[in-house]
């Protein structure tokens, strides 16, 4: 159990280190940990955004072990190895629209109750912390240095003014995975449909 766990976590630390779609749908969970701290929502809205962002990332994840699978077993150019990681690919388009469509729908929903103070103080904190999630992967060490320095101070000021401290428990287990994976490699990912030939 222990063990499955840890592979796991290696998986999405690999994600994040490899490919950079995995990056920008952390950061997006990251916004809308944002946005659910600064405005009262309803039990219902906070599980369907929740469980938006989550599934979107878990969608890219698993798009990233098809191509590999893919890589794997067609070393050369192939219709059914493109045909396989262009409907992986369309799977987490249709999840993230739809997760789009789920955030929308819960602000247009909740807009009256929305403080523009809270809305300032959030975007004050929030939107630093976005731009420090990419940063905080990035090669050049001190980039990379000042957006780990900026996630720690961010997240405290989330912790402080939060008004949910749900998705800010959610927010920080993402920022650890982000700040526990190190700097960003390149994926080395060939054309579509064609795996990297054996060196």
């Amino acid at each position: 159990m222990i063990d499955a766990f840890g592979f796991a976590l290696t998986g999405l630390r690999e994600g994040l280190r490899y490919q950079p779609h995995v990056r920008m749908h952390f950061m997006a969970a990251v916004a809308v940990c944002m946005v659910g701290g600064a405005v009262p929502l309803s039990v219902g809205a906070k599980a369907a955004l929740l469980l938006a962002s989550g599934a979107v990332i878990a969608a890219e994840l698993m798009n990233t072990a098809v191509e590999s699978v893919v890589d794997l077993a067609s070393p050369h150019l192939d219709p059914l190895a493109k045909r396989a990681k262009d409907a992986a690919a369309g799977a987490v388009l249709v999840l993230a629209a739809a997760s789009a469509f789920v955030l929308v729908t819960v602000l247009v929903g909740e807009w009256g109750r929305v403080r523009m103070d809270d809305a300032l103080r959030t975007s004050a904190y929030g939107w630093p912390l976005v731009a420090a999630t990419w940063a905080a992967m990035h090669p050049r060490g001190a980039l990379r240095t000042a957006g780990r320095v900026t996630i720690v101070g961010c997240l405290a000021c989330a912790w402080v003014f939060t008004r949910d401290p749900i998705f800010t428990s959610f927010a920080t287990l993402l920022e650890a995975l982000v700040l526990s994976a190190g700097p960003a490699r390149p994926r080395g990912r060939s054309t579509r449909g064609t795996a990297p030939r054996p060196r």
